[in-house]
């Protein structure tokens, strides 16, 4: 699945686009490259198709981050 995150480099408030096979519930997690997750945040009624949501990077130390999507408990995308 093809995971887009933008503005890159990430600023306070960042935007990821993913694509879903069906509309409901989607979970996106940010982990560091140690493998700590540093951000998860539950996006509610999403559509079938595309879709992009907005996270806060604020807080964000300077570095490369791993984005996971998940819906039903199954991985739909990383990056």
């Amino acid at each position: 699945n093809d995971v887009k995150v933008f503005p890159n480099p990430v600023v306070d408030n960042s935007f990821v686009t993913f694509t879903t096979a069906r509309s409901g519930n989607a979970i996106v997690q940010i982990f560091d490259l140690s493998g700590k997750m540093v951000s998860t945040q539950n996006y509610q009624q999403l559509a079938a198709g595309k879709n992009t949501v907005e996270f806060n990077a604020a807080n964000f130390a300077k570095g490369t981050y791993i984005i996971v999507i998940t819906q039903d408990n199954k991985r739909i995308g990383s990056g």
